[in-house]
């Protein structure tokens, strides 16, 4: 993977220090999947077998050339053997989240996540982690959540949108 990112030459990886999930972090997403699951005879088994963030990645390009760059560096992910499993392009206008989630699996099975960002989006996504992690809390209180969706929102109307970057699905 980062041999991919490599070819492209313009461009960072960032968060190489939180690139596996936290343990924590991991059994909140189990159970909360396994909870939207519940139907299913075991769905806490199912919920672990969709988790494809537990290695991630956050790849930066500068926002004047995101969208070229983001398209060059999915291709050399694909070029090298990955298969691109999910992608989901955030960068519109009341999204939370301004950026491109990802997820991908090597010849071996094994899935990663990784986002694109810019800059700027990468960091607000930073600033707003505590508060997006509080909104998904099952024990926060609806009103609370909204409140904090609301400030993440905010923050992230800030963020640019690159020229071109609603053609990347």
């Amino acid at each position: 993977m980062e041999n991919a990112f490599n070819k492209i030459g313009d461009g960072k990886l960032l968060g190489l220090e939180n690139k596996l999930k936290t343990q924590n972090s991991l059994v909140d997403k189990l159970v909360r999947e396994a909870i939207d699951l519940k139907s299913l005879a075991d769905p806490l088994a199912r919920a672990g077998s969709d988790v494809k963030d537990a290695v991630r990645y956050s790849a930066i390009f500068d926002a004047d050339n995101f969208t070229s760059n983001a398209k060059k560096f999915m291709s050399e992910l694909e070029q090298a053997g990955w298969e691109r499993i999910k992608l989901k392009n955030t960068f519109k206008a009341g999204e939370n989240f301004k950026g491109i989630n990802t997820a991908w699996r090597n010849k071996s099975g094994d899935a990663v996540e990784i986002q694109l960002h810019t800059e700027r989006g990468y960091y607000t996504n930073k600033q707003t982690h505590d508060m997006y992690v509080k909104s998904r809390h099952p024990n926060t209180p609806q009103a609370e959540k909204s409140m904090l969706n609301i400030q993440i929102r905010g923050l992230s109307e800030a963020i640019e949108l690159p020229d071109g970057v609603e053609t990347i699905k």
